[in-house]
């Protein structure tokens, strides 16, 4: 048997995104995906072997006896957006598998929902093992010991999960029988389900594809598990994507908004009387609360079950939206017992302040990303190739490519001038002006200005290579020796100089004016502030705890648990070292009265 911490430093560290081979492999699975999903959506196939939801089916909806307690109350915890570097996963995943948490023992909950991405950044099978299946398996051990608790787990997938048109995630975790991640267990058979867990409570969790949307067999199920609901029945829907992030951004649908509208359309008009008490999602890896007064619907986005942090400064105070048939405003500033009153902070983790703080991190841009500042610099050089095109008199024949004569300036500043007067020179400036404006959607004046600087970073590395390469390694103007010199000069130099660049764009653009969130975070692949949910069921409430750590033990922060073997569940397979893993309520618990 290996060497324990051998075994833990083989596990993976956070996804490097930036890395371009990556994202041309993530690209052309999502595009892959999408065409395969149009012509051969999985839900189709799964509900056509399934069959109909009939009544045995409806039945086998209402778990409420397994999972209650004795006093009728029943535990749910809730996580999403997991499945990427160990350290944040683990972590996580560590807590979940905790029989008490807090100085209040909030225990377990007897179900675990899983609100997406399952895996990141495709999904393989190798990925699914590595990234989610190991992690979970080491932090709640599966025991076949009579006697040992196995939480229910529930799945719906997210894009990530759908990379590969669903068919590992069908395939592992929708077989219809008890399928064993650690001592979870998952039995559903669809990629969507709907569970009662009290007399009057259920979970539903919606799949909505890559084009969020609802197939009619889906649609077809909810309906009927709608008709089987009692007048005073109340449910918590789990969705892929908190569309409510989304509205106000264009003139379209937000992604999902329909998709959700037309589940909560089904309970309404078909749910006798039932209602919609909560929505949560991931997707977006922060924590942040909207509700509404009028209703007191929470609107809860939890993506921090280990992927990359996401920021809370570009968050609304307010939006207003329609939600089953009214229009309705929804706040960020609302008292968790009571959505009409207003809250003292706004409902997100991290703070906003921590939140904008954090891009400054992108000062260490081409650190945590060398490769895309290679690859940066290999498009520099390509660039500099059409630029130089018909130009090696002005690069070869300089009346400064003598000792006697030698002038830095006015030699960098004469190859400059003949580059930028080359015929190709503007078809390349519109090309790098569309590519930038594009980048930054649609802002002109933005878009041509971080275009520009990076025109300008292959004018001065072309302009000064040539003279600087001929003074100090004294490699005359033209010839191979020249050209390879240039060529590791525009790779090295400047793609780190564009690199820097690239990263004080993604600072000041997110900082100032929002743009960007996704690209500025993910580059720093940041695996704090991670949360989840936790969640008390009784006949009249819905208790919800989000609980979060401001930053995961890194590698070397994990021992082996000397107590963890066989037939322990409760003993996970490394632990942190001292108090290094510290819990707490990112705020006060969420209180909604069903009276």
């Amino acid at each position: 048997m290996g060497n324990p911490l051998d075994d833990l430093r083989s596990f993976p560290r956070m996804v490097r995104w930036f890395k371009p081979s990556l994202l041309l492999d993530t690209a052309r699975q999502a595009v892959a995906s999408a065409l395969f999903g149009q012509y051969a959506d999985r839900r189709l196939i799964q509900a056509a072997l399934g069959g109909q939801l009939d009544d045995k089916g409806l039945q086998a909806c209402d778990i409420s006896k397994e999972v209650q307690d004795a006093d009728g109350s029943v535990w749910v915890d809730f996580v999403a957006d997991l499945g990427d570097g160990f350290d944040s996963t683990y972590a996580i995943a560590y807590l979940l598998a905790q029989r008490k948490l807090l100085a209040d023992d909030l225990p377990r909950g007897r179900v675990l929902v899983m609100g997406g991405d399952q895996v990141y950044p495709t999904a393989t099978r190798e990925e699914y093992k590595r990234r989610f299946r190991d992690p979970y398996a080491m932090a709640f051990p599966n025991s076949r010991e009579p006697g040992a608790e196995h939480p229910w787990l529930f799945l719906i997938p997210g894009n990530h999960d759908w990379y590969d048109g669903l068919v590992l995630f069908l395939a592992l975790f929708c077989r219809g029988r008890a399928t064993a991640v650690g001592s979870w267990r998952a039995t559903q058979n669809r990629s969507y389900f709907a569970r009662r867990l009290t007399d009057r409570w259920w979970v539903w969790g919606i799949d909505i594809q890559l084009s969020e949307d609802i197939d009619t067999p889906q649609a077809d199920y909810f309906a009927k598990v709608a008709q089987s609901m009692r007048s005073d029945d109340n449910v918590i829907i789990c969705t892929g994507v908190p569309c409510w992030l989304h509205i106000d951004e264009s003139v379209k649908e937000p992604p999902g908004k329909k998709s959700l509208d037309y589940i909560a359309g089904i309970i309404q008009s078909q749910g006798k009387g039932a209602r919609v008490r909560a929505v949560l999602s991931g997707d977006i890896h922060h924590y942040s609360r909207y509700a509404s007064g009028e209703g007191g619907v929470q609107f809860i986005t939890a993506g921090g079950g280990g992927a990359f942090l996401h920021p809370t400064h570009t968050l609304r105070d307010d939006f207003t939206a329609t939600w089953q048939g009214e229009e309705r405003k929804f706040s960020l500033n609302t008292d968790p017992e009571n959505p009409a009153k207003p809250s003292a902070a706004p409902a997100c983790y991290p703070s906003r302040e921590v939140s904008r703080g954090l891009l400054l991190k992108n000062f260490g841009f081409i650190f945590k990303n060398w490769e895309f500042c290679l690859t940066l610099g290999g498009l520099y050089w390509i660039a500099s190739i059409f630029l130089t095109m018909w130009r090696d008199d002005v690069i070869k024949e300089s009346p400064y490519a003598t000792a006697a004569t030698f002038d830095l300036c006015s030699w960098a500043g004469s190859i400059v001038c003949g580059v930028a007067t080359s015929p190709i020179f503007t078809v390349v400036a519109v090309l790098f002006g569309a590519i930038f404006w594009k980048y930054s959607g649609g802002r002109w004046a933005i878009g041509l200005l971080h275009g520009a600087v990076h025109l300008l970073i292959i004018l001065a590395v072309i302009g000064l290579s040539v003279p600087l390469n001929f003074h100090l390694l004294g490699i005359a103007p033209g010839g191979y020796l020249s050209w390879w010199a240039t060529l590791f000069e525009l790779v090295l130099i400047g793609g780190f100089a564009g690199g820097a660049v690239w990263g004080l764009y993604l600072m000041v653009t997110c900082g100032l004016f929002g743009m960007h969130a996704n690209d500025a975070f993910s580059a720093m692949r940041l695996d704090s502030y991670r949360q989840f949910l936790r969640m008390k069921l009784t006949p009249d409430s819905l208790t919800i705890y989000p609980i979060g750590i401001d930053r995961s033990p890194t590698r070397d922060q994990w021992e082996p648990n000397p107590n963890a073997g066989p037939g322990k569940p409760d003993e996970p397979v490394y632990k942190p070292k001292q108090n290094i893993l510290q819990p707490h309520l990112i705020e006060r618990p969420i209180k909604i009265s069903c009276r």
